[in-house]
């Protein structure tokens, strides 16, 4: 949890890579729907998490060298996201370093829409990691 994670941070002991699961946002968009207020309510708690977690990190002076992506696991249409339509298939991503240059002037950060199948060997790549020419996707981290 988020909670755990800032724990860990302000105890000294912060992970070297970490994955979290905001499963709020994914509730609130099977159940109420994609764009729904429940939706925004749950996307505005899992940012509040986020600061927490932001907050953490700036307070033992950790962000250097670090690269933060933000991204979920699906699109969503309605209700749903097993289609084989554009808001299923892409998903929002937001990428954040204090000390890398997005080749966007004035911006520590990077921000948009991938395909599903681009997010791991974006990462991936981001992370200095070569991936095997037969994963799928494209890796978009020479932007940042």
């Amino acid at each position: 949890t988020a909670e755990y994670l800032v724990q860990q941070i302000k105890s000294g002991s912060p992970p070297d890579l970490t994955f979290i699961q905001f499963s709020g946002i994914d509730d609130a968009g099977h159940n109420s729907g994609w764009g729904s207020k429940a939706y925004y309510t749950a996307l505005a708690y899992m940012e509040g998490l986020i600061d927490d977690i932001l907050g953490a990190l700036l307070e033992k002076s950790l962000l250097d060298g670090m690269l933060i992506a933000i991204t979920s696991d699906h699109g969503g249409y309605r209700k749903g996201h097993g289609d084989w339509m554009r808001p299923t298939t892409q998903v929002p991503i937001i990428f954040f370093s204090p000390h890398r240059d997005m080749q966007e002037p004035g911006d520590k950060g990077w921000g948009g829409w991938l395909d599903i199948k681009d997010v791991a060997r974006t990462v991936l790549g981001a992370m200095g990691i070569r991936t095997s020419k037969y994963q799928r996707g494209r890796d978009l981290s020479a932007r940042f």
